[in-house]
């Protein structure tokens, strides 16, 4: 949601299942449609297909797809979802950085791929999400 406010165009978006993909940029109202599926109905992205405007691929990432050009990266899901393919290929399209919101996204080997080019910004969890790892933790004490 803060990328798009701030103007950029958000052009995928995924889960375990699969990707939508949104040729022309989400919009606010497929935000709302994507927040209430995940916070409130807990239901797969694949069900929002026809009722947002983006297009559903299953079993695919964003990092797969090869005709998806992005200029940056924000994986936020899981652990390893970025592995040194979907490295390499999001440098062939001429992705120019990555940002990790989640724990570990990138593998080893997707950041050796990442580091042989000094111009590409790459963002590890531990300085992009440190105010989450932060919180989180001071969360943790005060509930204990």
């Amino acid at each position: 949601e803060m990328l798009m406010l701030l103007g950029a165009k958000v052009v995928t978006i995924s889960d375990s299942n699969g990707v939508l993909v949104f040729e022309n940029g989400m919009t606010s109202d497929d935000f709302d449609k994507f927040l209430d599926a995940k916070q409130v109905g807990r239901i797969r992205l694949g069900a929002l297909e026809g009722s947002v405007s983006g297009k559903y691929i299953p079993d695919q990432s964003p990092w797969t797809l090869p005709d998806v050009q992005v200029d940056f990266a924000f994986p936020c899901a899981t652990q390893n979802e970025i592995d040194e393919a979907g490295a390499s290929l999001l440098m062939k399209k001429g992705c120019m950085g990555v940002f990790e919101g989640a724990n570990l996204p990138v593998t080893a080997e997707g950041q050796n791929v990442f580091r042989t080019d000094r111009t590409f910004l790459y963002i590890p969890g531990k300085a992009a999400n440190a105010g989450g790892v932060g919180v989180s933790g001071l969360e943790m004490s005060q509930n204990a």
